[in-house]
């Protein structure tokens, strides 16, 4: 500051705007030491091996001026499937540190390298009941069996009934919070700063692709929960639709 008013002009700002100074109680931060828990696994029927995503030349600013929240979608067809999650949600780098936390990148940041949230397909192809995880490590469908995927038929019924869009995909994001748990204090705002960045890139992608997205306001909080074991906690954190 130039000198005491300025400093005092400020500070009578601040309380005019009703801001109070923030404190660093309840603010993230990392424990001095922890140990990450294994990840939740989910139980499957069958995967399918996606193929690998195709590269294309496209104009990086043409896809930002492109992007929007689109409606009246068509199906997707399991190539452009592929191609969305490859480009926007795999895993392209990973490593176990001494915490036993694997360390991931993908297109998107995570909090600690930890990319605790989980995406789930619904409705694909569309009037399917089948519910199938993305594991991003493997580039993988892995179809979840009946007795798993019963709760996450009804987050399907009660999207379609938010957004009448029959034809679309759903893509559902799940967070293991207690992976983040384990290594932050507070660790609450870091799971919604993960979904926004998830979100964020999926728009950008599927822009990139030529695809419809839309973000959707419900997050499906208590659906997953039937997903986890004890110890773990699993709970959903927001979705998107899909489609051409």
């Amino acid at each position: 500051m130039d000198n005491v008013e300025d400093a005092t002009s400020i500070a009578m700002l601040w309380r005019n705007l009703g801001m109070s100074r923030i404190s660093r109680k309840g603010e993230p931060r990392p424990k001095r030491s922890y140990r990450i828990p294994p990840r939740a696994e989910y139980p499957c029927d069958q995967a399918i091996i996606l193929k690998k995503p195709r590269r294309y030349k496209i104009d990086f600013f043409y896809v930002l001026r492109r992007r929007a929240s689109d409606s009246g979608f068509r199906p997707l067809s399991k190539d452009q499937l592929a191609d969305f999650l490859g480009h926007a949600l795999r895993t392209t780098d990973a490593r176990r540190e001494p915490s036993g936390l694997i360390w991931q990148h993908k297109a998107y940041p995570s909090a600690g390298g930890i990319h605790p949230i989980d995406t789930f397909i619904l409705n694909f192809p569309p009037g399917s009941r089948s519910v199938y995880f993305y594991n991003s490590l493997g580039h993988t469908l892995k179809k979840l069996p009946d007795e798993y995927s019963r709760s996450l038929c009804l987050l399907r019924q009660n999207a379609l009934k938010i957004r009448k869009e029959p034809h679309a995909t759903f893509l559902w994001f799940a967070a293991q919070s207690h992976l983040t748990a384990a290594k932050y204090l507070h660790f609450e705002s870091l799971l919604w700063r993960d979904a926004g960045c998830i979100i964020t890139t999926a728009y950008l992608v599927a822009a990139a692709l030529k695809l419809k997205c839309c973000t959707l306001g419900i997050t499906g909080k208590d659906y997953f929960a039937p997903l986890a074991r004890k110890g773990e906690q699993i709970e959903g954190i927001g979705g998107i639709m899909l489609g051409t």
